[in-house]
């Protein structure tokens, strides 16, 4: 399995979050070409241009959507 990780640009959106955290972490554990994980501060997943602009800044081969609005402990 590792070997399709080699060649794979991944982009990982929520990457920061507790899931996606791990999920980045075992990606580059296997050795992914590239593992992507923006911040929402740099792209806003609800604006389409947004959207647009995160696919040709990135170019990714692979997209793992992890991205939510959670409101976290307490909400």
């Amino acid at each position: 399995m590792s070997e399709f990780w080699k060649n794979q640009r991944v982009l990982v959106t929520g990457g920061g979050g507790f899931l996606g955290s791990f999920v980045v972490g075992g990606l580059r554990e296997r050795s992914a070409r590239e593992v992507i994980a923006p911040r929402s501060t740099e792209y806003d997943l609800r604006k389409e241009a947004d959207i647009e602009r995160i696919y040709a800044d990135t170019q990714p081969t692979l997209v793992l959507h992890l991205a939510a609005s959670v409101g976290g402990i307490g909400a």
